[in-house]
């Protein structure tokens, strides 16, 4: 039970998760993957200590379970994780890592959670690990609540060359709970949409340097971006 006595420390939960492992697994392929992900367990093992313990995750994802700790020396612990997988050489290239920190008096008394304290605690973390992604990757996020952090349904990206058609689609598509890129050219577009791989695409035709078709087809030669649904909108 993750439940302790007053006395004792306070339990945390670490998730790390890679930063662009779509990008790295379509430049490097599977094996390079597998490779980094074995120096990450590496690099972990070699800085943790021996009560704490380290889980792999589904995915590009590692979780470190410490039992006897504070919530300073948690987030302490996380950044040193970080910033040794940032500036580690054991990697074909930099990789960076988006850290989630929680602990367990975060969520005592909490109803929505006190019955399952283990998926709370679990809850919480993933649920910060998506807030430093949000946030740009390559950060440790241990503060936000469950409570005040409504979790983006999903990434659109909007291509438009009028900036009230961007104002208009942006504000709705955030009031229901999107996170909104925008772009005003193709060229603008197309980085956005290979560095954040949108859910979905909407854009004008009639775009500068490359029109709306031309973009959908670049997208389509990659493999991380091939799959985005695209949207073409005539412009009023």
């Amino acid at each position: 039970d993750l439940y302790v006595s007053e006395s004792r420390q306070n339990p945390a939960l670490i998730i790390i998760n890679v930063d662009g492992i779509e990008r790295i697994k379509f430049s490097y392929g599977d094996s390079e993957v597998d490779e980094m992900l074995k120096n990450i367990a590496y690099i972990i093992n070699d800085i943790k200590d021996e009560n704490t313990v380290l889980f792999r995750l589904q995915g590009a994802s590692f979780a470190c379970y410490l039992p006897h700790t504070t919530k300073e020396a948690a987030v302490e612990f996380a950044d040193k994780i970080r910033n040794a997988i940032g500036n580690s050489e054991k990697f074909i290239q930099k990789i960076t890592v988006s850290i989630g920190v929680a602990c367990l008096d975060e969520i005592k008394g909490k109803n929505l959670l006190i019955q399952e304290p283990s998926e709370g605690i679990y809850g919480l973390a993933v649920m910060r690990v998506k807030i430093a992604k949000n946030m740009g990757g390559n950060i440790v996020c241990s503060s936000s609540s469950v409570e005040s952090y409504q979790e983006h349904i999903g990434k659109i990206l909007v291509v438009d060359t009028d900036e009230g058609n961007i104002d208009v689609l942006k504000t709705s598509l955030k009031n229901i709970n999107y996170k909104v890129f925008t772009a005003k050219d193709s060229e603008e577009a197309l980085n956005i949409g290979e560095r954040e791989v949108p859910d979905t695409i909407i854009s004008e035709i009639m775009l500068p340097k490359i029109d709306g078709f031309l973009l959908r087809e670049k997208l389509l030669m990659q493999s991380y971006t091939k799959n985005i649904p695209f949207y073409h909108c005539l412009a009023p």
